[in-house]
């Protein structure tokens, strides 16, 4: 199966981001700060892709910031799945309703297609110093009876607790009031690293629980010559399709699992 029966997805992103040189430090091509988002553009639209944001992301005095979404894509308003540039980065996004991987590697396929016609021979730029992400967004909610840590306990496969002899002090309150827990674990298939972050968030106006999940990999492991770089992308993001199943479904505890 490509969806699962009840999925608590909020949202399913693939991401390419480059032009890190060394740590903290970019560099971009002019084509790159000018012409991309045009070029994107002009591609998207003619894929279908005609209706065209931009995001507010904060910029500092109007500058270009890397690694900061500025332009969004879509074929209507408010529809999904929808793709995002900036300078550095790429993504395709969707939303938990109409989600199935099936239809989300297609979208990523076509996606990658028309950013890899607007960076055109910067696309090198991108094999010298990218990296590929599929990242997951998952929401839970506690009941407003149930502790925190009751909560976390049955609905994770993750030992997140503090030992109960941190309780007993008079001076300390006998429950969690918030949790922020990240792991990050090396992968081999695909080579790269998967962090799972859980921590307290606000979900769509209510407060909730956030699993996010991000299998990574650079460029550079993923494909060894530019030309097959399209294809090896996608074998890439099956890859860690699969390793994203994995985390689900060891992470999360099935229903009626002690």
């Amino acid at each position: 199966m490509s969806t699962l029966k009840s999925p608590p997805l909020i949202e399913a992103i693939f991401e390419v981001h480059w032009g890190e040189t060394h740590p903290g430090q970019f560099n971009f091509s002019q084509e790159e700060q000018s012409l991309f988002p045009i070029k994107f553009s002009s591609f998207a639209s003619a894929n279908g892709f005609s209706f065209q944001e931009l995001v507010n992301n904060g910029a500092f005095h109007g500058a270009v910031l890397p690694r900061l979404v500025s332009h969004r894509y879509r074929k209507q308003a408010d529809k999904w799945p929808c793709y995002q540039t900036g300078l550095g980065v790429f993504t395709v996004n969707q939303i938990a309703d109409g989600y199935d991987w099936t239809d989300f590697h297609v979208d990523i396929k076509k996606g990658t297609s028309i950013f890899f016609q607007a960076l055109g021979a910067q696309l090198k730029d991108v094999a010298n110093t990218g990296y590929a992400q599929l990242k997951y967004q998952d929401a839970f909610f506690q009941k407003d009876e149930e502790s925190l840590e009751s909560f976390l306990k049955s609905t994770f496969n993750v030992n997140i607790s503090l030992p109960s002899s941190f309780f007993d002090k008079d001076e300390i309150k006998k429950s969690y009031s918030s949790i922020n827990f990240t792991s990050s674990i090396e992968s081999l298939s695909p080579k790269g690293r998967v962090d799972i972050v859980i921590a307290n968030a606000i979900i769509s106006g209510k407060p909730g629980i956030l699993m996010e999940t991000v299998v990574t990999s650079k460029i550079s492991d993923i494909s060894q010559k530019i030309e097959y770089l399209a294809d090896d992308i996608m074998n890439w993001s099956d890859s860690a399709h699969k390793l994203q199943k994995h985390a689900f479904s060891t992470l999360i505890k099935k229903s009626g699992e002690d």
